[in-house]
């Protein structure tokens, strides 16, 4: 029975993986043979195969019929870490150059710029309620609650603990969320300790943490960084820290109750 459901867990594909695949021409097919059967014309297909357009779920299916497949569309939580890097890349107070990002950023960064453009508000406090706007939606699109290969402990969440931690794993790491220097004096926020290697830092906490299978009662988050987050670090009382604005998107992803404290210490730096 795990075997069965191991197996169809692998089978997941991302939708770009599925537009690859059903874009593709069978061996011994032609790009005409492929758009005439799916009733797209060839210089569409060829368009979709080139990433150079957006096929409807109407087109994905008709394609994915001609390969001899169907497809079945499941929701799940959005828990998306490109969102919290453009939030913090958009709202921070140095400029960086958009060329080497990833794909995700910059469709994420393209996402926030037209919520920010929606915001309709007096001009004093136009600025401040976009940025709020900004850093609510990144912080509930990058809920750590759902984040794939993250590990939910109960267990001392202080700054220290979580860095002796961070040290011991080896590799780089980070504090947000409650063991942050902006959140440090929150009750109830779960600490949250991004590093390069998940396995061993949760080895490293096993004599003093327990995991918990509820991330809702999680009081310590060990997540997967990246380089862009690693990027901009500080240091507080010797410890790595994240940068101020993904703090607030970190806390914002944690519940509804967490992004009111998050978007008011926002708002207190930006009036």
């Amino acid at each position: 029975m795990h075997h069965y459901a191991c197996s169809i867990a692998s089978m997941q594909q991302t939708l770009d993986d599925v537009v690859t695949e059903v874009a593709s021409i069978p061996e011994g097919w032609t790009a005409t043979d492929v758009s005439r059967r799916a009733g797209i014309n060839r210089s569409t297909l060829h368009r979709i195969s080139n990433g150079a357009v957006e096929p409807t779920l109407t087109t994905l299916r008709e394609l994915a019929i001609v390969h001899g497949m169907d497809m079945t569309v499941q929701l799940r939580p959005l828990s998306d870490p490109d969102a919290a890097t453009a939030a913090t890349l958009l709202l921070s107070a140095t400029a960086e150059s958009t060329d080497d990002l990833p794909t995700g950023v910059l469709s994420w960064m393209d996402r926030l710029e037209r919520i920010a453009a929606g915001v309709k508000s007096d001009s004093d406090q136009q600025v401040t309620v976009a940025t709020l706007q900004v850093l609510s939606a990144a912080g509930r699109a990058s809920d750590l609650r759902h984040r794939a290969g993250a590990a939910y402990l109960r267990g001392r969440s202080d700054a220290l603990r979580l860095a002796s931690a961070g040290d011991a794993a080896d590799g780089q790491w980070a504090v947000s969320g409650g063991a942050a220097p902006a959140f440090s004096d929150t009750t109830g926020l779960p600490g949250i300790l991004w590093v390069s290697d998940v396995a061993a830092t949760v080895a490293a906490l096993s004599d003093t943490h327990r995991s918990t299978r509820d991330p809702a009662r999680a009081e310590v988050i060990v997540a997967p960084g990246d380089e862009c987050l690693f990027r901009d670090l500080s240091e507080h009382d010797g410890v790595c820290v994240v940068a101020p604005v993904r703090q607030v998107v970190d806390v914002c992803g944690l519940g509804a109750a967490a992004e009111r404290t998050a978007l008011d210490v926002a708002r207190s730096w930006w009036e």
